[in-house]
This record gives structure tokens, C-alpha cells and sequence, in this order.
């Protein structure tokens, strides 16, 4: 379930998983914690490679079927050595500029350009080989900010490997979407002290 704010059930969902990723990475790395850094999801620690450094993750999609998300593909790829994910929130909506660049399907094709809708439907987690999640994020772009807080984070630990995918309702070469989340890892690894 996706909340329209970070408060509350979803805050408390929010806690939980960074106090568990924090968890994880002291008991599986050795280290205490100053020695970890606690910071904001970026692109880069789900696309290993991507040179961008934007929040958005950029995708071409197939219409009615689940098509990997992002440039390079998230398919199965390892999670960092020494780096711990969580994944507790999706932006859904609208940026600038066309239809085609920014995610959004018209549904009624009349001249005057119908009813506009986000194109992703749902995004897919697939970790170690078996569904994790599949979140209906459609109905975000409902939401004040078009972004909603899920009560049921994905945590990825490193060496995992994992699989975003996202449906769309239509074919189409590139659409822009946000995940919101917490990484922890040994500091230095992307973000010197």
C-alpha cells in the first residue's frame, strides 16, 4: 500500500528498514557506525556504471508486458560489495517536456489529446531469482506530489542480485520515474567523509 506522505505507517516502515539496513551492514561488515554512511538512494547504487546523476531512471518499455528498467538494463545485477539498499517509495508523474520523454500515455487519442495518464503501471522487484514485490504505482499520479511511501520496503543486501521491471501500457523508447530509498555503506565508497 502507497501512502501520499512519509508520516505515520509509511515513516515507521521507513525507520525499520534503515535501522535494519544499518543492522545488516554492521553485523555483516564488521563495522561500527561511524563508519557507515546513511544517505539518500541515488541512481548509481541500482545501475552500477551509469554515468547520470539524476534521480530519474530511464527505460524503453514494450506495451502490456514487464520490460527491464534502466541504461544500462537492471537484470540481474549484484548489489555493490559492501553497500545495503532500501527501497521504500516511487515518483510517478509528470516532468517537462513530450509525452514520449516523460512517461505518459494518452488513452483517448481525440484531437484535443485526451486523458493523460502515467504510462508505467506497475514496477516488478525480482530478488535472488524470485518476485519480491510488484507495486501498482499507476495511482500515484493521483497523489499530491505524485509520489507515495510504501509500508513494505525492499531491503537488497550486497552481493544480491536483483531485477527492476517495470509494465507499461504502451510501447514506447523512454520513460522517466524516480525511486526513493536509503543506502547504507562503508563510507568512502561513494561519498568521501
Amino acid at each position: 500500500m502507497f501512502y501520499p506522505e512519509l508520516e505515520g505507517t509509511a515513516l515507521d516502515a521507513h525507520k525499520r528498514m534503515v535501522d535494519k539496513l544499518v543492522a545488516m551492514a554492521q553485523k555483516e561488515m564488521g563495522l561500527g557506525i561511524d563508519d557507515l554512511s546513511i544517505r539518500p538512494l541515488i541512481p548509481a547504487d541500482l545501475l552500477p556504471g551509469i554515468s547520470s546523476t539524476t534521480s530519474d531512471y530511464l527505460y524503453g518499455q514494450t506495451a502490456n508486458a514487464f520490460t527491464s528498467i534502466g541504461t544500462p538494463a537492471i537484470t540481474t545485477v549484484a548489489m555493490a560489495d559492501n553497500r545495503f539498499v532500501g527501497i521504500n517509495g516511487v515518483h510517478n508523474g509528470q516532468a517537462s517536456g513530450s509525452i514520449a520523454e516523460v512517461g505518459w500515455s494518452s488513452l483517448d487519442a481525440g484531437s484535443s489529446g485526451g486523458n493523460k495518464v502515467p504510462s508505467l503501471r506497475q514496477l516488478r522487484v525480482t530478488r535472488k531469482g524470485s518476485t519480491s514485490r510488484i507495486w501498482d504505482i499507476e495511482p500515484l499520479y493521483d497523489f499530491k506530489n505524485k509520489t507515495g511511501w510504501v509500508d513494505d520496503p525492499i531491503i537488497i543486501e550486497q552481493n544480491v542480485t536483483y531485477t527492476l521491471e517495470g509494465l507499461s501500457r504502451v510501447a514506447a523508447s523512454i520513460r522517466i520515474f524516480s525511486l526513493l530509498g536509503v543506502t547504507v555503506e562503508k563510507k568512502g565508497l561513494t561519498i568521501n567523509p
